[in-house]
């Protein structure tokens, strides 16, 4: 947050992160001006995760923080067996999905985030997509 006034004018301090301190989120995946039926609600989540990066870069960034958004394709996680409407999940929309392009793993987004994580200091990837090779 930043720092605010107070009542008697006097500037709230507030400390600074550790060095080379690191924020890395999960935002909606690629191309998300095209919007896929059904999932409206998951779709705004993202997209306020997006602009959410973006406010804590300006407001981090010049304390050295690195704000990094990765925005993943299709990837296979339990994100399927949460889904209430079967026509949806696994047996539904979303197992088309997987059949048709084949979802990356949550191990290999692990590896992005990892990277991402060890750039030096002063290289902030501010976003990274990452699909699978099938998915437009």
């Amino acid at each position: 947050m930043p720092a605010s006034c107070g009542s008697s004018g006097s500037q709230q301090v507030r400390p600074h992160p550790p060095p080379a301190s690191k924020i890395t989120q999960s935002g909606p995946w690629p191309d998300s001006s095209t919007y896929t039926a059904n999932y409206a609600v998951y779709g705004a989540t993202k997209a306020a995760l997006t602009h959410l990066s973006a406010s804590l870069r300006t407001e981090f960034g010049p304390r050295d923080v690195r704000v990094t958004n990765i925005e993943p394709g299709l990837t296979d996680t339990e994100l399927g067996d949460h889904i209430d409407n079967p026509s949806l999940g696994h047996d539904g929309q979303l197992g088309e999905f997987f059949k048709a392009i084949g979802p990356l793993s949550a191990e290999e987004i692990a590896d992005v985030v990892a990277y991402a994580a060890s750039r030096p200091r002063h290289v902030n990837l501010r976003q990274i997509i990452v699909l699978p090779t099938r998915q437009s």
